[in-house]
């Protein structure tokens, strides 16, 4: 089963956070493991139509890969999908984030995403 599929009915899936050594670097995050994060559309995204940002509270911590983004656009339009951070790895001003995310069918699509 590719777990990239967007019809896929449910799927589990740890992936590094992309940019995250860029977003956070001359700032102090307040992250853990195991805090959820916001997966979301960025339509405005000059570099990528097709964008999706992850978020600590209000706060962009990095992007879904550039793959696997047009999944996930699929996924925010029509299922549930949950994540949290999964661990940081690495050294301080060379951290990565990878993060946990889960997709699972829905009747509805949710507002907004």
């Amino acid at each position: 089963m590719d777990p990239l599929d967007p019809d896929v009915p449910a799927c589990d899936l740890c992936m590094e956070v992309a940019g995250f050594r860029y977003y956070v670097k001359d700032q102090a995050l307040s992250a853990s493991p195991g805090q959820p994060v916001r997966i979301l559309p960025e339509p405005g995204n000059p570099y990528d139509k097709n964008a999706v940002q992850i978020c600590v509270d209000d706060r962009k911590i990095g992007n879904i890969n550039r793959l696997q983004a047009p999944t996930f656009l699929k996924w925010l339009a029509m299922r549930s999908v949950a994540a949290c951070i999964e661990r940081l790895n690495g050294k301080a001003d060379e951290s990565r984030a990878p993060s946990f995310s889960s997709a699972s069918g829905r009747s509805e699509p949710t507002p907004g995403n």
